[in-house]
């Protein structure tokens, strides 16, 4: 597939209109070529290792991790599945897209919404 043109409307009509979804985007370009608005300074990003650190010592309250009883095993199953979907031709995914899937009961969505958000948070999802 060849390169968009990286303009904040090329973007969101890649990603979002023609349904290439932020993997699509993902495996056409590089990080030297997306615009340095999408990028946030690695100081200023959230880690589990600060949200641990920090929530507990900034605030009232505390932080508490657990799987809720899933095993290791259906966890790494899960995140096999989840990469195995992915993976996919960007055409197979189209198939499952929020609005118009091929399933009642499992779609394909991105969170990367500029029409309704300032701040974009880059995730697509497989419900």
């Amino acid at each position: 597939m060849a390169p968009i043109g990286l303009t904040d409307v090329a973007i969101t009509d890649f990603v979002v209109n023609q349904r290439h979804g932020v993997k699509g985007l993902v495996d056409i370009i590089s990080p030297k070529t997306l615009p340095s608005c999408y990028f946030q300074l690695p100081e200023k990003r959230v880690t589990t290792e600060r949200l641990i650190m920090e929530s507990p010592t900034t605030g009232k309250g505390f932080i508490q991790i657990v799987n809720h009883g899933v095993s290791v095993d259906e966890q790494n199953e899960l995140r096999a599945a989840g990469r195995g979907f992915f993976d996919l031709p960007t055409e197979e995914k189209k198939r499952y897209w929020e609005g118009s899937s091929v399933s009642e009961t499992a779609w394909y969505m991105t969170s990367f919404n500029p029409y309704k958000e300032a701040k974009l948070e880059w995730r697509d999802s497989q419900v």
